[in-house]
């Protein structure tokens, strides 16, 4: 392939774009860029579904011919931190909107109501690594772990529900992808992990991601239980792959980005 039509890759993700724990050259980003013989790869590690808006003009600028959506890992934690966090966004939410709708005697100034919107919606910073904690052996779950997936579970949907910043942002990506019709967008789930409330959690959050998706000829859906396995010879130290799953990821994803593949369904 000669470097004329070498094709442009697009990669928006969390800390395993980066290639978070694995050696120079052996992230599933290198691995495509290989294999595609890309001269130009975009990598934006790092990034949450609530700062998609930020990284999008990178795919109207460069018009990639694949772009890489590599989201959720971080947002459906099984972590009680995470889960806090969660429910603290939603409340900020919820009484941004009821301030915006009473009708109290005072009139609001709207510069105020500007700023409280403002906070409620601003995305958290991303601290690689806080994912979740290094999980148990074990694939059974106790009363504490059931606990937490029902938690976990209900404030997740919620979110979707009542945060507008994630229903903006995959407003925004649906436009994106149906502006761009020439490059292939390919949508990983959240990963698997070895704990079980951090592997249902995710299961729950690819079900979420994969809804919220418009069906569209130049979108394709990967579910990545479908490929990573749940042992800690993919995954050792319970959330993050090693070069092995990496190279197994890829693999996959480049065998997606076929035209034959089969896309997310109506």
């Amino acid at each position: 392939m000669s470097h004329f039509n070498a094709p442009i890759l697009e990669f928006i993700g969390g800390c395993h774009v980066a290639g978070y724990l694995v050696e120079e050259g052996c992230s599933f980003v290198d691995h495509l860029a290989r294999v595609f013989h890309s001269t130009e790869v975009i990598k934006s590690p790092y990034a949450t579904i609530g700062k998609i808006a930020k990284h999008a003009p990178l795919t109207r600028q460069f018009r990639s011919k694949h772009v890489f959506l590599q989201l959720g890992n971080f947002e459906f934690s099984a972590s009680w931190k995470h889960m806090l966090a969660t429910t603290v966004g939603i409340k900020a939410e919820l009484s941004s909107l009821s301030s915006l709708y009473s009708y109290s005697s005072q009139k609001q100034k709207p510069a105020s109501t500007a700023e409280a919107i403002s906070a409620a919606v601003s995305p958290r910073r991303v601290t690689v690594g806080a994912e979740a904690p290094t999980p148990s052996v074990g694939t059974g779950l106790s009363a504490m772990d059931l606990i937490k997936v029902l938690v976990g579970s209900t404030l997740y949907v919620l979110t979707w529900v009542v945060l507008r910043k994630y229903r903006q942002q995959f407003n925004l990506i649906n436009q994106l992808i149906q502006e761009n019709p020439q490059t292939t967008f390919v949508c990983i789930s959240p990963f698997p992990a070895v704990a079980s409330t951090h592997n249902l959690l995710r299961r729950l959050g690819g079900l979420i991601l994969k809804h919220r998706f418009d069906a569209t000829p130049n979108l394709r859906w990967v579910d990545s239980h479908d490929i990573l396995r749940r042992d800690y010879a993919f995954l050792p130290d319970g959330i993050h792959l090693n070069k092995e799953g990496h190279k197994a990821l890829a693999d996959d994803l480049y065998a997606v980005c076929r035209p034959t593949q089969s896309l997310i369904p109506g």
